[in-house]
This record gives C-alpha cells, structure tokens and sequence, in this order.
C-alpha cells in the first residue's frame, strides 16, 4: 500500500470540498421567487364564482384574453376589476381597437342572473366580438 496516495487522496477531497462556494444567500431568493410565482399565479385568476357544469369544458384561455365575470349578485368584473356595463363597453372598444380578433370569455357563477349574462353577450356583439367563450367545469362522473 501507498500511503501517501491515500493521504493526497484525502487532501484533495479536503481541498475541493474548501474551495466550493457556499451557496446559502440563495434559499431566501427561492423562497422569494416561489412566494412571487404562487402570488402572482392567484392574481391572474380573476374574481371566484362557482361557474356552471358541464360534460365538455375545454380551456379556452388565450394569452390576450379578456375575462368578464358576472358574480351571483350581478357585479361585473373584467380581469379581476369591477366595472360598470358602460364601463366595460369602453374597455372593450379599446381592446377590440387594439386586437380586431380579441378574443373574450365569460364567468358567470351558476346562480347568476341571466338577464346579466345577456346584456354581457349582446354588448360583445355590437361590438363585434365573435371570439367568446362560456366559462364552465367538467362534471364529475
């Protein structure tokens, strides 16, 4: 045996393991990053409402998507802003300036008043909305 090569073995072991950089400033930057993604995350998904059943509910979600959302007691949301009917038709107009194919979707909560949801849908068409989907879960079997 070779007793010396063992003890440059253990040397050099030694030494790589003294010259690697200590990398503990970067936990709380993880931590932050994650906190920031979980954040923001919740931030876009809008104003909750139990949406309606259905068999068939696709994500029809675009990156330049509108949401309207119609709480139960008839509050009108786009992306997570209350707004006024006029309100929303100005903001609209802007978009649909911006974006000739804009496309829109729209969350009404199950117990919504219908009445709402057609003012909403008839809005979209005088301004010539025709990219709008109906927010909606999947049945559980």
């Amino acid at each position: 045996m070779r007793p010396d090569l063992c003890g440059d073995k253990l040397e050099v072991m030694h030494s790589a393991a003294v010259s690697r950089p200590q990398r503990w400033y970067l936990v709380p930057l993880r931590v932050l990053l994650v906190t920031f993604i979980i954040l923001t995350t919740a931030a876009v998904q809008g104003v909750r409402v139990h949406a309606p059943v259905t068999q068939a509910a696709d994500n029809l979600g675009k990156p330049q998507t509108r949401a309207i959302t119609i709480t139960r007691d008839g509050a009108l949301y786009l992306d997570a802003y209350p707004v006024s009917l006029e309100q929303l038709r100005a903001s609209l107009a802007q978009y649909k300036a911006a974006n000739p194919n804009l496309p829109v979707v729209l969350k009404g909560d199950a117990s919504a008043q219908y009445q709402k949801v057609m003012d909403v849908l008839e809005l979209a068409k005088s301004l010539d909305i025709t990219e709008i989907g109906l927010v909606t879960k999947r049945a559980t079997p």
